[in-house]
């Protein structure tokens, strides 16, 4: 979470709760402030860039293109089997939102729950529990990278966005429950 230049952001990562991932949580943790970090950096040289939809999208696939090459970075830094420390600790799900004093745009990569003005979208689940994760693009057997980008869910004035709750897919769980 954090503010520069005028514009807010949040940004919530959720790690992989299975398929051998011992220690997601460092990077949820980890791609969380990287995230947050890089959209800030972007919009915080024109907040216009979210203007409309269409622009929100290419801020965010810019963000999406810079974190895979950290990733990258990182994965190789912590391992002599990059394919090991990212199937170990690199696995985790994006929900997210930036806020200027003009536009409010909420996305995702991965399940979760984003609530905009009372309105709730539920991301996910996914079959057989396997949500899209942004690090599987960088792993040798990746296919179907279209699912690996982040969904816009909701560009609005922030004149008009009243309340908003973002969170993983524990906020599915508790309202399950």
């Amino acid at each position: 979470c954090g503010e520069r230049g005028g514009t807010s952001g949040a940004v919530v990562c959720g790690g992989c709760g299975d398929r051998g991932s011992k220690h997601s949580e460092v990077g949820a943790a980890v791609g969380a402030r990287m995230i947050a970090h890089r959209l800030a950096n972007v919009l915080s040289s024109e907040a216009g860039r979210l203007a409309t939809a269409e622009a929100a999208e290419r801020v965010l696939e810019q963000v999406r293109r810079e974190m895979l090459g950290a990733l990258r970075k990182l994965a190789h830094g912590m391992s002599d089997n990059p394919v090991e420390a990212i199937s170990e600790c690199l696995l985790f799900t994006v929900v997210g939102c930036a806020i200027t004093g003009e536009h409010a745009v909420f996305f995702s990569l991965g399940d979760g729950m984003i609530v905009v003005n009372g309105r709730a979208t539920r991301i996910g689940p996914y079959p057989d529990n396997a949500p899209p994760y942004l690090a599987y693009a960088l792993l040798p057997d990746c296919r179907g990278q279209d699912d690996l980008r982040f969904t816009l869910h909701a560009h609005l004035s922030t004149e008009e966005l009243d309340t908003f709750l973002i969170g993983s897919d524990g906020v599915n769980d508790l309202i399950d429950a």
